[in-house]
């Protein structure tokens, strides 16, 4: 846990303070938003009558997002670069693949 104590009553350099209550008023209500988060989430599952429909219902949105983000991946944009640039796309998109991977693997977390 954080310790705010130092910084709440240091008189002396005000700004430390006005830190210090910003950062205990943020802390907080960060703190307990999970449990809020939570509620809300089990008060719209108890609200759902048939939970199966709204399942598929979700899965074939998740396949719509997806299949859209590929055809703007896959298609779109390198038509874009075909008609601007005049160079083949996927000879570019093969040349900075290495690039693409390395930032893919050094993503922390």
């Amino acid at each position: 846990m954080y310790s705010y104590d130092f910084v709440m009553f240091n008189l002396v350099q005000p700004e430390l303070l006005l830190l210090g209550i910003v950062r205990y008023s943020i802390f907080y209500p960060y703190r307990y938003s999970p449990l809020g988060i939570m509620s809300l989430i089990c008060s719209a599952l108890l609200d759902i009558e048939d939970l199966g429909r709204a399942v598929v219902s979700v899965g074939l949105l998740m396949v719509i997002v997806v299949t859209g983000c590929l055809l703007h991946q896959f298609v779109v944009l390198p038509a874009l670069m075909a008609i601007i640039c005049r160079r083949n796309p996927y000879t570019y998109f093969i040349g900075i693949f290495d690039g693409y991977l390395a930032g893919i693997a050094s993503l922390s977390r």
